[in-house]
């Protein structure tokens, strides 16, 4: 089946900590710092993302959109911003998955989209993953263009794509991310795992 539209959707950088950025800002650990930005410099984006104009999406919290900036003057993209996609990380949710004991369910699964789900019981986590998924649809349906690049977070990149036909995906290391393709017959899906430097499949 041919495919009509690419979303790379990428989970963020690393974060540079209080330490880098202002230690008197409470929020200083959600900046990416000169750690973050050092790591940006050795990402290898697909050829497609780098020589045709694109669609850039973040989430809700400013280091998925300080990533995008600094990815965007390093490969000096052209195309065009959206809108955050709340549903793909913001500070309310994950402060409360965090409340609710994620980083000790994590620690017990071995992975965050099943840590999630134990905190969160089944009906919930269906509802969590879907919402996820309506974002990555609603991004490629306001696509300008034919490829897309997105800075996320895990879970929720891992969300996604468990609700559009992936299992349980691994947990996504910084700079890693996951493919999301249009096909002809208007079905969005997972295409598979990215690392820099992978090809993204091509559109048709």
């Amino acid at each position: 089946m041919k495919i009509q539209k690419v979303l790379l959707a990428i989970r963020h950088t690393k974060k540079g900590g209080v330490s880098e950025t202002n230690p008197s800002d409470q929020l200083s650990d959600s900046y990416i710092g000169t750690t973050g930005r050092a790591c940006i410099q050795a990402i290898e984006l697909p050829y497609d993302i780098k020589q045709q104009r694109i669609d850039l999406f973040g989430s809700g919290v400013c280091r998925t959109h300080q990533e995008l900036t600094a990815l965007i003057l390093v490969n000096e993209l052209d195309g065009e911003a959206h809108d955050p996609l709340l549903n793909m990380g913001n500070d309310t949710m994950f402060n409360a998955w965090m409340a609710a004991g994620l980083k000790d369910a994590v620690k017990e699964t071995g992975s965050n989209i099943r840590g999630l789900e134990k905190v969160l019981g089944p009906e919930a986590f269906k509802q969590a993953c879907e919402a996820c998924a309506d974002d990555i649809r609603k991004a490629i349906s306001v696509m300008t263009y034919d490829y897309s690049l997105g800075v996320f977070h895990t879970p929720t990149i891992e969300m996604a794509a468990h609700a559009l036909s992936m299992d349980y995906p691994a947990t996504l290391a910084e700079d890693k991310g996951i493919v999301f393709v249009l096909y002809e017959d208007g079905s969005v899906s997972a295409y598979g795992t990215w690392s820099s430097g992978d090809p993204i499949p091509e559109v048709e």
